[in-house]
């Protein structure tokens, strides 16, 4: 599924949606990765948060 995909599913459905670059890079840069701990701490504020979702 694309990210626009993923979007609109989301949003017919009254999903949450992550879009997994959000959370993987630092933002403002050009590939640089976040740690691996800042990645999964952002994962699971983001599942914490959700009930239900589309990544």
């Amino acid at each position: 599924m694309t990210r626009v995909g993923a979007r609109r599913l989301a949003a017919e459905h009254g999903l949450a949606h992550l879009d997994l670059d959000s959370i993987v890079w630092e933002p403002g840069r050009i590939a640089v990765q976040r740690s691996t701990e800042a990645i999964a701490a952002s994962l699971a504020a983001f599942l914490a948060g959700h009930d239900r979702w589309v990544i």
